[in-house]
């Protein structure tokens, strides 16, 4: 058990708390879309654990009456329950600028190195970024080899400053889907993209970010590959 901070809210409150790893992060939101981070702590924990809820009144004296509903158990960025098959899905593990296996790396034949940052994490600490001031297209990707043969959906929270970026899913080299990323504010990520897969046991699905030949900024968080 570790503490991870404290943070003052008006009842009802939304909670939120995001491994990625061994890092646990905890948030509150007011709406449930809006939220702010409280801290984060790393704990030694094995790769599947039970979870529950709950709660204390700091008072022997006292019994605690709170309840909690709209409870969701889900994959990190908020994917369906089911085993998140990319690794370091939200950038924690690196150390800025770096990326690298397992996990996320840069496209090589692009002419700007994609890195990881703490300038707009959507969770946590961290996120991966495609970010420049001239004009020069970047990339970043994951490659997992598919378990079995099944529907994937890639879930992934993305923002850029600029139109022309674009987030989506290839396998076997063949795209299979792909959407625009919407231009917000700095940190305004919105809701996430999420899309289908259909591949077979051993192919190689890639998921990916690509930021076009022009300068500004495109990011990606919590993203998840399951099924």
């Amino acid at each position: 058990m570790s503490f991870i901070g404290g943070a003052s809210a008006t009842v009802p409150v939304w909670l939120r708390v995001v491994r990625s790893g061994d890092q646990f992060s905890g948030a509150i939101s007011p709406d449930g879309s809006n939220w702010t981070t409280v801290g984060a702590v790393t704990v030694d924990m094995p790769a599947t654990l039970p979870g529950g809820l709950a709660v204390t009144s700091h008072d022997s004296t006292r019994l605690n009456t709170s309840t909690f509903d709209n409870v969701v158990a889900a994959g990190n960025g908020g994917s369906p329950v089911g085993r998140n098959l990319l690794i370091n899905n939200g950038f924690e593990s690196y150390t800025p600028p770096a990326l690298g296996t397992p996990g996320w790396l840069s496209d090589a034949f692009r002419q700007s190195p994609a890195q990881s940052e703490n300038t707009e994490p959507h969770s946590g600490a961290l996120n991966g970024a495609c970010r420049t001031t001239t004009s020069l297209d970047c990339g970043i990707y994951q490659d997992v080899t598919a378990p079995a043969d099944a529907t994937y959906t890639f879930t992934v929270y993305a923002n850029a400053s600029r139109t022309g970026a674009w987030v989506g899913a290839n396998v076997n080299g063949s795209g299979v889907q792909a959407m625009p990323v919407q231009v917000r504010g700095t940190g305004a990520y919105g809701s996430a993209y999420s899309m289908t897969v259909p591949a077979h046991a051993g192919d190689t699905i890639r998921v990916w970010l690509y930021s076009p030949a022009s300068s500004g900024s495109a990011v990606i968080d919590d993203a998840s590959l399951t099924y």
